[in-house]
């Protein structure tokens, strides 16, 4: 094989690997909170926050980004 076949084999390789990771598996936004509190439900805490009168509209959540930022030692 010559060397202009392996760089254009090398690249259709490459570009069939970038397909594959730019495609998005993105699950469908939720159009209607669940108010039911379990595990699976990330907003479970907002909500019982909600129900002790800390959090006023736990689905205004969706209308900011929030940032996690951990301290260490």
């Amino acid at each position: 094989m010559s060397v202009v076949q392996e760089l254009q084999s090398k690249i259709k390789e490459l570009e069939e690997k970038l397909a594959i990771a730019t495609q998005k598996n993105v699950r469908e936004k939720i159009q209607i909170m669940s108010s039911e509190v379990v595990d699976s439900n990330p907003y479970s805490r907002l909500m019982a926050l909600k129900r002790m009168g800390i959090v006023n509209n736990y689905e205004r959540i969706r209308e900011f980004t929030v940032a996690v930022v951990g301290v260490g030692e």
